[in-house]
């Protein structure tokens, strides 16, 4: 979770293996030592886009080290501080979860058939970004096909397009060099 504060009211929740990233510590060598107690890995952030971006930088540190973790969005209250003072007794954390690498491409890619074909290429290359993290070929190969299905497109046509690493951009307006006068020759 994102601070003390959510661990302590997770606790209270009896949640004891809770550990507070403080936004911007999480670095490769936190995930290693968290890789050594589990595999079972759940990013329970806040659930503003603040939180959804912090995930997204920690889920792909996360996969730089092999590690898959599970993302938990609280629904209806901003983070755990506020959902504690509810006094909720039961929370499905562990049922609730899920793969991060999905939420991502599902929340990246909404409203995919609504955007221009510029805007669909944009979000095609943040999603290629957590792609290109994956190290595992079979793993990679699945979110791949997932997410060819999510956009009706063929595996193997993004697979060529994320291989080539090349970032569609707009182009830019040139300078004409050239000098103003122009020469017609003469027949």
């Amino acid at each position: 979770c994102e601070g003390y504060m959510d661990v302590i009211w997770l606790d209270r929740l009896w949640f004891d293996n809770a550990v507070a990233t403080c936004w911007t510590a999480l670095t490769n060598q936190h995930i290693l030592a968290l890789k050594r107690i589990t595999q079972n890995i759940v990013f329970a952030f806040d659930s503003d886009e603040a939180g959804k971006q912090a995930s997204l930088r920690w889920l792909k540190i996360a996969l730089q080290e092999n590690v898959y973790p599970k993302i938990y969005q609280i629904q209806q209250w901003k983070d755990f501080d506020e959902l504690a003072n509810q006094w909720i007794q039961e929370l499905k954390i562990k049922e609730e979860s899920q793969d991060a690498v999905l939420f991502f491409i599902k929340d990246l890619l909404k409203d995919y058939s609504n955007l221009s074909a510029v805007e669909k290429q944009e979000k095609l290359e943040e999603v290629f970004d957590i792609l290109r993290k994956i190290w595992n070929y079979s793993i990679f190969w699945d979110y791949l096909d997932k997410l060819g299905k999510f956009i009706n497109q063929d595996p193997n046509i993004l697979y060529q397009q994320l291989k080539s690493k090349k970032i569609y951009k707009k182009p830019q307006q040139t300078e004409n060099k050239t000098h103003n006068v122009f020469l017609i020759p003469a027949l």
